[in-house]
């Protein structure tokens, strides 16, 4: 629901101050008669937006990943509890490690926000790669009379606002980057403690 209410939040921002997407009217035989630098132009703006879906379909894989890396942590620390139980200072070993397993879920919610952060500007960017192809598109047909000078206007607008919405995502990826690195300190040094706790400092706590 979360991720949903965001998305809405950038469109709206985007749709503010008429920029709905506005769409050049670009036949394909018209494209096909421009000059070669012309075509040239488009056909780049069209890899931009290959490339903005690749880098969201990553971002996509990493947050499944963090979910799988949560699901086999929590399954391998019950393995790990188990078997220091049966040792003479069970209790004290799996008290060390509960500390490790919560950090460690630390870091894992720090590295998911930061994804999520990084879909939002994935998301922007794509339509953003969009939006500048639109705009590519329109200035071509402007530059051989087939639309007035400005006709450039809700193009122009729709690509300022979403550059403007990038860059303030991009900062917050940045911001939540160095919460992540923070809470992976925190984790390393939880698992020095366990490690200390414990006596196993081969890390052999963590080995089933």
């Amino acid at each position: 629901m979360r991720r949903l209410l965001r998305r809405i939040g950038w469109l709206a921002l985007a749709l503010a101050g008429g920029c709905a997407a506005p769409t050049a009217n670009l036949p394909p035989d018209v494209l096909q008669r421009l000059q070669r630098e012309a075509r040239a132009e488009i056909y780049d703006r069209q890899n931009d937006i290959v490339i903005a879906q690749g880098r969201r379909d990553d971002v996509l894989l990493q947050l499944e990943s963090l979910r799988r890396d949560g699901d086999e942590i929590d399954a391998r620390a019950k393995r790990v509890a188990t078997r220091l139980a049966k040792q003479p200072e069970g209790p004290v070993h799996v008290a060390a490690m509960k500390g490790t397993l919560a950090a460690h879920h630390a870091y894992l919610d720090a590295e998911r926000k930061q994804a999520e952060a990084a879909l939002d500007a994935a998301d922007v960017d794509l339509a953003l790669a969009s939006a500048r192809l639109e705009q590519t598109r329109q200035r071509q047909l402007v530059r051989t009379g087939r639309a007035l000078a400005k006709a450039m206007a809700p193009f122009d607008a729709r690509v300022d606002a979403l550059e403007k919405r990038s860059s303030d995502l991009q900062r917050r990826v940045q911001d939540l980057r160095a919460e992540t690195e923070k809470s992976y300190e925190a984790w390393k040094t939880a698992e020095e403690q366990h490690a200390r706790a414990a006596g196993d400092w081969d890390a052999g706590i963590w080995i089933d």
